[in-house]
Order: C-alpha cells, then sequence, then structure tokens
C-alpha cells in the first residue's frame, strides 16, 4: 500500500536512508530536520507491505532548478527493490496532476538502472549539478 508520509513516519523514513548511505554522506545533506520539512510539504508517500513501511519517496512541491516540483529522495529496503518504481510514478502522477508543472529528479550517472527507467517515463537530460544528472519530465 501507498500512503502520504506522516511525522510520525520519520524515524522509520530516516532509518532506511541510513541503511542506503554512511553516516557521512547522510550527515553532509540528507538531515533529520531536512526529512521531516519535506514530509510536512504532504508531498511525500511511504510504501507499506505487511504493516512495515518498506521505502518512502520524498518530494517537493518547489525546485531550486526551475520552476516545477522536485523528486528528492526514493528508497526501498533491499527485499523490496521492486516497489521503488511503482512509489516513484505514485508520487509522479500525484505531482503532476496537482501541480501540473515540470518535475525534475537528480541521479547518480553510475545509477544507470535508474535513469534508464526515467528515461522510458520521459524525462529527458536538463543539467548536471556537482556529482548529479536533473532530468525533468
Amino acid at each position: 500500500m501507498i500512503r502520504l508520509a506522516t511525522l510520525d513516519d520519520l524515524s522509520c523514513v530516516y532509518s532506511i536512508g541510513l541503511s542506503h548511505f554512511n553516516t557521512n554522506e547522510l550527515a553532509s545533506g540528507w538531515t533529520f530536520e531536512r526529512i521531516r520539512s519535506l514530509i510536512s510539504e504532504n508531498h511525500s508517500y511511504v510504501f507499506v507491505k505487511d504493516n512495515r513501511i518498506v521505502g518512502f519517496c520524498l518530494a517537493s512541491s518547489q525546485c531550486v532548478f526551475a520552476d516545477g516540483c522536485h523528486i528528492e529522495w526514493t528508497a526501498v529496503v533491499a527485499e523490496h527493490r521492486g516497489a521503488g518504481a511503482r512509489l516513484f510514478l505514485h508520487v509522479l502522477t500525484c505531482l503532476r496532476k496537482t501541480y501540473k508543472k515540470r518535475v525534475f529528479v537528480d541521479v547518480l550517472p553510475s545509477n544507470t538502472s535508474v535513469l534508464d527507467m526515467l528515461k522510458r517515463y520521459g524525462f529527458r537530460n536538463y543539467d548536471q549539478q556537482g556529482d548529479f544528472r536533473i532530468l525533468a519530465l
């Protein structure tokens, strides 16, 4: 089941996030407060299986790159990796319906499976920001 994330989910989302990065990477940008802020915007969702959060997709109605929305971070626990695409598409659909703006995603160029998926969904290269490739739909 996919549902809107609430502040009650914050610790679980943070924990899943920690499992994807080492502590230094998370501390450099993905702080507890940043995740709280994104969940508070009411555009972030969690994927729940057997009453357990197994993934999340954090999104914002604002984007620093241009006028648009930004899907900031999607992560799923290892045993439910296939749920990530479903979760991402759900959030993408919600953002497009609500804002009718462009949607931006930043991806590491080494993450070729995600880049391929995004291109299949119609995302195109937009810009390069540091280590990240920015794609827009």
